[in-house]
C-alpha cells in the first residue's frame, strides 16, 4: 500500500514547514496555511523572512542556523517566544492580531543532496496558556481569599495571627523589640444603628485605607482583627516611636472627617492601645496582644479619641492625645 506522505504531512493537527539549506520554504501543511491565512502557492519556494518577516532577527532565526548549519535541534517555548509568527486561530483573532501561543521546535535534516536543511514544527498552545493563566488567576484569588480581609483589602485574622507568631519567634531568637498597636473606632456600632450597614462598610474601607498609607512597606503588617478593630504589628519599633505614629493615626482617622451623629464629637475618631515588648525565652504572643487589649481598655476608659500605652514589665500606663 502506498503512502502520500504529503497527505499525511497535511492531517497532522501541527504546523510544519520544510526549509532547504538556502531558507527556502520547500513544504507547509494545510495546518500552516489556514492558520497565516496565506495559500500554499504563496509559500512555497519563498524564503522563509519574506514569508514571516517577523521571524527575521528572532530566537527562530538562530534555531534555524544552528539545525541547518550546526545540526542541533532547538526548542522554543510558549514562555519566552509565546506568540513569534504571525499565526491565529480564526480570522477574528487576525483581524485584531491576536496571535496563537506557539511553541515551535526545529529539527535538523537532510536534502537529496546531503545538504543542510531542516524541519520546523509549530504547537498551538493558546488552550494550554489560558488554562495555566486562568489557575494561577483562582491560585491567587484563593491566595487572597484565605489572607486578605474582603471588604476592606488589609489582611484578614488568620494572616494577623500567622504574622504575629512569625515576628514574635523572630523577635525572640534575635532579641529585637516587637509593637502592637490595637486601633477601635469609637461608637462604630451606634454609627452602624444611625446610618446603616452598607455605609458602615464604606467607612471601615475608608479608614482601612488611611491607615495602610502610613504602614512601613517592609515587615510591618495591618489586619482588620475584629469588626471596627485594627491591628497593626510593627517590628523593631520603640515606644517612642510606636506611640507617635498611633498618635498621627489617631489624628489621621480624625481628619478624614467622616461625620458620626451619634458620637459626643459629631465625627468618628479612634481609641488606639500601645504596647511594647522585646520576648523572652518562656513568653508567648498571648501577652502581648493581651497588653495591647489593656491598653485599648484603658484608653476607651479615659474617654476614648486617644493613645494609650501600656508596660506589661511594670504594669504602667502613659497616654497620650
Amino acid at each position: 500500500m502506498g503512502i502520500d506522505l504529503g497527505s499525511v504531512i497535511d492531517s497532522l493537527q501541527v504546523g510544519i514547514i520544510i526549509l532547504d539549506s538556502e531558507r527556502r520554504i520547500r513544504h507547509c501543511n494545510r495546518w500552516l496555511t489556514q492558520r497565516s491565512g496565506l495559500a500554499a502557492s504563496a509559500i512555497d519556494g519563498r524564503p522563509l523572512y519574506e514569508v514571516f518577516p517577523e521571524a527575521h532577527g528572532s530566537r527562530l532565526e538562530q534555531a534555524v542556523h544552528h539545525a541547518i548549519d550546526d545540526r542541533l535541534p532547538s526548542l522554543l517555548s510558549p514562555a519566552l517566544h509565546g506568540t513569534l509568527l504571525a499565526l491565529y486561530q480564526t480570522p477574528g483573532d487576525r483581524r485584531h492580531d491576536r496571535r496563537m501561543q506557539q511553541m515551535i521546535h526545529v529539527v535538523p535534516l537532510s536534502d537529496k543532496a546531503q545538504q543542510g536543511a531542516c524541519l520546523i514544527q509549530i504547537s498551538d498552545m493558546t488552550a494550554n496558556i489560558s488554562r495555566e493563566r486562568l489557575l494561577r488567576q483562582q491560585t491567587e484569588t484563593l491566595r487572597r481569599t484565605t489572607t486578605q480581609d474582603p471588604l476592606t483589602g488589609v489582611a484578614n485574622r488568620r494572616k494577623f495571627d500567622d504574622v504575629l507568631a512569625s515576628e514574635f519567634h523572630k523577635a525572640q531568637r534575635n532579641k529585637l523589640q516587637l509593637a502592637l498597636m490595637i486601633i477601635d473606632l469609637d461608637a462604630f456600632s451606634r454609627y452602624n444603628t444611625h446610618y446603616g450597614r452598607e455605609r458602615g462598610d464604606v467607612c471601615l474601607s475608608e479608614i482601612a485605607a488611611a491607615l495602610q498609607d502610613v504602614v512601613r512597606p517592609l515587615g510591618d503588617l495591618l489586619a482588620r482583627y475584629a469588626g471596627d478593630k485594627f491591628a497593626l504589628i510593627l517590628p523593631g519599633m520603640d515606644e517612642r516611636e510606636v506611640c507617635r505614629l498611633a498618635e498621627n493615626l489617631r489624628l489621621r482617622v480624625g481628619t478624614l472627617g467622616i461625620g458620626n451623629a451619634a458620637s459626643n464629637t459629631g465625627y468618628l475618631t479612634a481609641s488606639i492601645g500601645v504596647t511594647v515588648m522585646q520576648p523572652s525565652a518562656d513568653a508567648d504572643t498571648h501577652t502581648l496582644l493581651s497588653s495591647a487589649d489593656v491598653a485599648l481598655y484603658q484608653a476607651k476608659h479615659e474617654g476614648r479619641n486617644r493613645v494609650v500605652f501600656f508596660s506589661a514589665e511594670d504594669g504602667s500606663f502613659r497616654s497620650y492625645g
